[in-house]
This record gives structure tokens, sequence and C-alpha cells, in this order.
């Protein structure tokens, strides 16, 4: 259940609080005081894009959120995507801030696929283009197969399982459409490429090794090099060593020279120590030795190995994986007609299990067709249809689908001695908004949806049929939470909580309130909502009668 509503910044509202309550949530206001912003930043909050100019002129950003009490139902959803539970409340956010926003479940992110998935079982949004959908024949066929029982449903699911078989066999067929010389060409090609895999004999994690390899060997390559440059520069001609000598050779001359002898000495010592490190080159050049025909081998392996998978994967286990689809490719086109004639039998297998299938459901549609027939016009009788005829008309598709074979019309009938004619061909905008009130009334005892909103409902009714449609959303709203959005006290009048939106200028800016009612404000919104500007004493009865009968009228159950 829906419990509470907050919005901030958003258009005309700069802060509302609504707290809803059990049973019939009303709420009401003067034309363009900002009804349609309450649905509009709901359906924010439930996933949908924010209108590019729905910030409040001047704020920072705009804040929804909805606060939801938890059943079971929604407990298991949290748990199995991970989701954190907070006691037995839920909260739905969204901030819009920069043109941007993020959907947020009790404080973490949610992705709008997930957020769809769970507010359908959070929330019913029934506004004027929904009961205008009751005009295409798919959305009959929709509403008919939700009052299905559960064998029925069950079967709805096997028939769309084979349906899928069905179509993936006649896409496979597709395969079988080449001539005898494209089928040589194709056969060509893959004993081409299985041959070329198997040839090269590749071994699983071989290309890992051999690449070690040769990064071991690059790097011996270049260590080598730098080895032998130092060693070039110590033995080299005109090398260090070859310096040391013919400096040692001039200064041997004077080495009895007491200021030269110690020069001399060291230049010895230090053609020692040269000697020694240019000793240890020599020992080191000889442990990175390789052969070089190793070499060739390891990179021309490797070459081969990465041609192979430019081709055909990056890895041991893609090249098999494409082997293998290439080997039963081949057997297929080596067997060909014996596969095409194989194909051709189990398609016309799953043809004749999906119309006996098909056929079978069917005949539950029918079933619940019967069933709807005599809960709409029940209901639509209580909607203040006078005389209502209605049909739910079941025929077949000239192509099958995936739901079947059946193709749903409703017909209807609402003036004595009239035929029933499709619904878009006589429904009027009221008939439709109180023929989708019927359908819902219905269908709350079969979903466990617990919060149902209805915007414009009352579309095209007034005076009896409003009151009709007032009671009718009472009784709904004993089964399920009822918020609904009005213009016509008849309906205001069954309220169990009533709010008023409303539109103010404060200091040369024009702001929308939301609050709700007590029951002498109830009577002076009922008032205006039945006199409109001048608002007299006997109005004011009038709307407290109203709201006495109403009351007297839920009591009675």
């Amino acid at each position: 259940m829906l419990e509470n509503l907050h919005v901030k910044n958003l258009v005309l509202i700069k802060e509302a609080d609504l707290d809803f309550t059990k049973g019939l949530n009303i709420l009401s206001g003067e034309t363009g005081a900002g009804k349609s912003i309450l649905i509009g930043s709901i359906n924010v909050a439930l996933g949908l894009k924010p209108a590019k100019n729905m910030v409040s002129e001047n704020a920072d950003y705009g804040l929804v959120e909805l606060t939801f009490s938890m059943n079971e139902r929604i407990k298991d959803f949290l748990l199995k995507n991970d989701y954190p539970i907070e006691e037995d409340s839920l909260f739905l956010s969204r901030k819009i801030k920069n043109g941007k926003s993020q959907a947020r479940l009790n404080g973490q992110s949610i992705t709008n696929s997930l957020l769809k998935e769970l507010t359908e079982k959070l929330l019913d949004i029934h506004g004027q283009h929904e009961h205008q959908s009751l005009l295409k024949q798919v959305k009959h066929l929709e509403i008919l197969d939700a009052l299905l029982e559960d064998q029925g449903k069950k079967k709805k699911d096997q028939v769309s399982r084979i349906y899928h078989d069905y179509q993936t066999l006649l896409k496979k067929r597709e395969d079988f459409s080449m001539d005898e010389e494209e089928r040589f060409r194709q056969v060509d090609f893959l004993q081409y490429e299985i041959k070329e895999i198997e040839n090269l004999n590749l071994k699983e994690g071989e290309d890992l090794e051999l690449e070690e390899r040769f990064r071991k060997i690059s790097q011996a390559q270049r260590v080598m090099e730098s080895l032998g440059e130092c060693q070039d520069a110590f033995e080299g001609q005109g090398g260090i060593l070859e310096r040391i000598g013919y400096s040692l050779r001039g200064l041997s001359r004077f080495s009895l020279d007491p200021d030269l002898s110690s020069i001399y000495g060291q230049l010895l010592e230090l053609e020692d120590l040269i000697k020694n490190v240019s000793y240890d080159l020599s020992g080191k050049l000889s442990e990175y030795e390789f052969d070089q025909e190793e070499v060739f081998e390891t990179e021309e392996r490797l070459n081969q190995i990465n041609r192979l998978k430019d081709k055909y994967g990056d890895d041991f286990l893609q090249i098999q994986s494409y082997k293998e689809e290439a080997e039963k490719k081949l057997e297929l086109l080596m067997d060909y007609e014996n596969e095409k004639n194989r194909l051709e039998v189990q398609i016309q297998q799953a043809e004749k299990e999906f119309y006996k299938e098909a056929q079978v459901l069917s005949e539950f549609r029918k079933k619940a067709a019967k069933e709807l027939e005599k809960k709409i016009i029940q209901s639509l009788l209580e909607l203040n249809f006078l005389d209502v005829k209605f049909k739910v008309l079941i025929s077949s598709l000239e192509e099958p689908k995936k739901t079947g074979i059946d193709q749903v019309s409703f017909l209807i009938s609402t003036n004595p001695g009239q035929p029933l004619f499709p619904l878009n061909e006589v429904a009027s905008g009221g008939e439709l908004s109180r023929i989708m009130l019927a359908i819902k009334n219905i269908l709350a005892d079969e979903d466990d949806v617990e919060s149902m909103i209805f915007d414009e409902i009352d579309t095209g009714i007034s005076g009896r049929t409003a009151e009709a449609v007032g009671e009718k959303l009472c009784r709904l709203s004993r089964k399920r939470q009822v918020i609904c959005i009005t213009h016509l006290p008849q309906i205001a009048a069954m309220a169990d909580k009533h709010f008023l939106i409303e539109k103010k200028v404060k200091n040369q800016s024009t702001e929308t309130n939301i609050y709700p009612l007590n029951q002498e404000e109830r009577v002076d919104e009922l008032a205006r909502m039945l006199g409109g500007v001048k608002i007299t004493d006997a109005v004011l009865s009038h709307a407290r009668e109203m709201i006495f009968m109403a009351n007297e009228k839920k009591a009675e159950g």
C-alpha cells in the first residue's frame, strides 16, 4: 500500500507531503491547480523520464519519494535482488538535478527494468490513455487472459514455448535453401577450415607457454646486447683496457719518480679491476646464449597460432568450439537431403502440437469469456448502463502468434434494440471509462497489486452515473487502496480521506499546495464542486447531505 508521497521543487509544487490511508483517497481541485503534476511526479518515481522543465524555476534539484508498506511477495522480490529490507516499508525516490536523475530503492540505485518489474507489483495507475487502449483488440486478449484459471495460464505458457520452438525450426529451414553449387562451395570451405585447425595441432595453454618463452628470449637478447656493448667498451679496439695499457706504457719510464709512482700503481689496479669485470661479462654472456634455431621455431609457431586466433577465436577453447561448430555444419551439408527431410518432419510435428495445444487454450478462453461477459454486464448495470449487452467474440487469427490462434474482440450494445458492435465503433469516452472501471473491479480479484490510482475515471459522466462510479470505486477500495483524482462531487463524497489541490500566488510567485481536508473543509470543497463560484447555504446543505448519504452507503458495505 502507498503510505506517503513526498514532492519537492517539481513545477509549481514547492513541497508537499501526503499521507494516504486504506480505502478511497480522493484528490480534487480547480482545473489547472496541479493534479497532473502530482500524477507526473508519481510516474517519475516509478521510472518515467522526467520532463525537460520539471524542476521548479530557481531550484537546485527536484525530488519525489514514495513510501510503501510491504507484503511477503514484495519482501521476497527485494531479497531475490539483493536489496536491503527496512522494517516493513519500501522507499522509492528520484532526485532530478542538472537534467539528470537516478531512481533509488531503499537508498540503493535501481535499473529501470528492475524498477518496472517492481512497480507492477506495487501500483496500478489508470489514466485516460488506458481506457482508450480498450479500442485495441490486443488489450481485449490481455484482459481475457488475466481471468484464465491456473490451468489456462499454464497452457498459455506452454503454447508460447511451443510457438518459440516452432519458429526456431522455421528459421532453421532457411539454411536449407541453397543450391548444389553453393552447398559444394560451403563444404570445401568448411573442410579447409577444419583441416587448417587440425594441422596446427594446437594444445591447450600452448600459446601462453610460447608467449612466455618468447618474452624470455626477447629479454635475453636485450641483456646480451647490453653486455656485449659493455664488453666492447672494455676490450674492443680503442676500448678502456687498450687506453689504460697505452697509459701504463707511457708512465712506466717514470715509475721510480715518487710523485708518479702512486698514479702508476692506481692504473695497474684499475687495469686488473677492469680485466676482472670483463671476465665476469664473458661468463654472463655465455649464460644468455641460446639456440637461434629454437628462437626461429618459437617465433614461427607463435605466428601460426596467432594467425589461427585472428580467424577462429581468442584462445584454445574458442578455436575448438569453432571447429566443432564447423564439423556440425559440415556433417549437415554432407547429409543435406536427409537432414532437410528430418527437419520438415520436426516442423510438421511442432506445428501439429502447437495447433493442438492452442485449441485447448481456446477452450479455456471460451470458458473464461462466459464468466467475463456475466461479470461485465453485472458491473456495467451497477455503473448505470440501463440496458447493456456485452459479448466476448473469439475468432481465429489468419496467422498464429505466440499467444495462440485466437483473436478477441469486445462487442457491446448500450441501448435497447441496438445490435452488438465493436467497442471502437460505439463506445463514448464516458462509456469507455466505466467499462475499464468495471474491468478493474473484476481483475482486482485476480491480482494482488495493493494500490490503484485513477486519473480522469470520471471523463464524460455526471449525475446518477457519477454516483454509480463513486459507489463502484468505494467497493473496489474495500479490496484495494484506491487513489482517485476527480472533479465530480458524487465521487468525492465517497472519500475515506480527501485532499485538496490548490494553486495560490504568494509574493508574486505561483505555488501548488496539497493538504488533507477535515469534515467542514470537505463540505466546502464539495460545495465548490457543486456550485462553482457562488456558494450558497443551499449548496452547502446539499454538500453535507451528499457526505451523509455516502457514509450511509459505505456503512451498508
